[in-house]
C-alpha cells in the first residue's frame, strides 16, 4: 500500500511563522508600552521641582546653637520664582537631617502645627503657630530643635501627589550662630 505524505508547503510554513512572530509582538508590545509609559511618566514628575527651594545663605541663619544636651538648627529655604502652574502643586517640603550615624526626616508642610518646644520645626518668629512655606520667590527662616548632632540638611519638595525624590538642596550646617541672633524658645 502506498501512502500519499501531505505536508506543510513552504509558503503556509512561512506565514504561520510570520503571523505567530506578529501575534508574539503584539502581546509583548500590549503589556511592555503601558508599562514604560507609567514609569516614564512617574520618573519624570519631579524634573520640574528639582532646584525650587534652595537654602538662602546671604542670611546669618544656617547655623547651630548647642546648649546642654541639645541643638537649635536654624536656617533660610527659599522658593524659586517658578511659574505659578509648577508652584501650586507644591505643598510644603521634607527635610533631611544628617550625622554621624542619625537621619532624621522633618516634614513640614504649609499650615501644619510648629512644635515651640523638645524636638520639632518652627518658624524663627516663635508666635507663628503654624508652619509657613516660603511661596514663589519668598524665604522663610526656621529652627529645629534637636538632641542629635546634625552635619547637613537636605530639602525635597512635597507635592500634591507626593514626595519628590529628588533632592532640591542641601547645605552643611557647622557654623556656630552669632550671638546677637535670637533663637530662644519662649
Amino acid at each position: 500500500m502506498i501512502y500519499k505524505k501531505k505536508g506543510l508547503s513552504e509558503v503556509v510554513a512561512t506565514i504561520l511563522i510570520v503571523l505567530l512572530t506578529v501575534s508574539a509582538v503584539v502581546i509583548i508590545m500590549g503589556v511592555i508600552v503601558p508599562f514604560v509609559k507609567k514609569s516614564l511618566s512617574e520618573s519624570t514628575r519631579c524634573v520640574d521641582y528639582k532646584d525650587y527651594f534652595d537654602f538662602y545663605e546671604k542670611m546669618n541663619y544656617n547655623c547651630k546653637r548647642s546648649f546642654g544636651s541639645s541643638s537649635l538648627y536654624a536656617f533660610s529655604v527659599g522658593a524659586q520664582n517658578k511659574i505659578e502652574e509648577t508652584a501650586t502643586k507644591v505643598i510644603g517640603f521634607d527635610l533631611v537631617f544628617v550625622g554621624e550615624g542619625a537621619t532624621k526626616s522633618v516634614e513640614a508642610m504649609n499650615g501644619s502645627q510648629a512644635v515651640r518646644t523638645d524636638e520639632g520645626l518652627r518658624m524663627l518668629n516663635y508666635t507663628v503657630s503654624n508652619i509657613e512655606t516660603p511661596g514663589r520667590g519668598e524665604v522663610r527662616t526656621y529652627v529645629y530643635n534637636s538632641s542629635q548632632n546634625y552635619k547637613e540638611v537636605q530639602v525635597y519638595p512635597v507635592l500634591t501627589n507626593g514626595i519628590c525624590t529628588d533632592m532640591s538642596d542641601s547645605i552643611k550646617i557647622d557654623s556656630i550662630c552669632e550671638s546677637g541672633l535670637d533663637l530662644s524658645i519662649k
